[in-house]
């Protein structure tokens, strides 16, 4: 086979690559979370003995690297199912912008979650964490994935309702992207952000399974 041919052969056979993005965003947000745990807590004492320990300004830190990939891997993702699943140029620039957005509130609430820790582990022996501060902090954090969560409605319907009507995805999938919809507008509650996941984890695997069966064959 002659060398640009084998190239753009080769090219093909790794389309599927991409679609795996989704996937990878789920798995950091999982381990991402484990890693932040609970916080720690609401009480100057509680904060105080959390934060003098190591490991635990460690585990903050580590999930901050871990979502910060999630979200960078996330906007492969998205960039991948608006152009594999929407229909139209507006409704791929509305399912973009609404994607980005939520991206960039997701990365503003990760900076917030590990902004203590960092700056304890940066000013070393002597500084003591003011709880007031703190919790602003961690408010502030909490807010900003709930506005990344309703930034993100746009986003999944207009994916999961275009995909389902070109026949790109499964007619289930309509459905599922309302479920993971209302999931976000309840995303306060945290658990509801399951139907979310799910969704993307979804879509991920749909995209990969596609792109591999529409390979040339050998």
């Amino acid at each position: 086979m002659p060398r640009p041919q084998a190239e753009r052969a080769a090219g093909r056979n790794w389309r599927w690559l991409p679609g795996l993005s989704g996937l990878g965003f789920v798995v950091c947000f999982a381990i991402a979370a484990l890693l932040y745990g609970s916080g720690a807590g609401s009480q100057q004492r509680e904060i105080s003995a959390y934060y003098a320990n190591s490991g635990s300004r460690i585990h903050q830190i580590e999930g901050f690297a871990v979502l910060l990939v999630g979200c960078i891997v996330l906007m492969v993702y998205v960039a991948v199912l608006q152009t594999f699943v929407a229909e139209g140029s507006l409704m791929r620039q509305v399912g973009g912008i609404s994607g980005t957005s939520a991206i960039v509130f997701l990365m503003l609430a990760n900076a917030l979650w590990a902004s203590t820790a960092f700056t304890v582990e940066i000013q070393h022996f002597g500084y003591a964490v003011d709880v007031g501060s703190h919790l602003l902090l961690e408010d502030a954090a909490f807010v900003c994935l709930i506005t990344a969560m309703l930034a993100a409605i746009p986003w999944v319907l207009v994916t999961s309702i275009s995909g389902a009507r070109s026949g790109a995805m499964p007619r289930w999938f309509a459905p599922l992207g309302v479920i993971a919809s209302v999931g976000q507008g309840f995303a306060y509650w945290y658990f509801p952000l399951v139907g979310f996941l799910l969704w993307v984890a979804a879509g991920s695997i749909l995209v990969v399974r596609k792109s591999i069966s529409e390979l040339p064959r050998q």
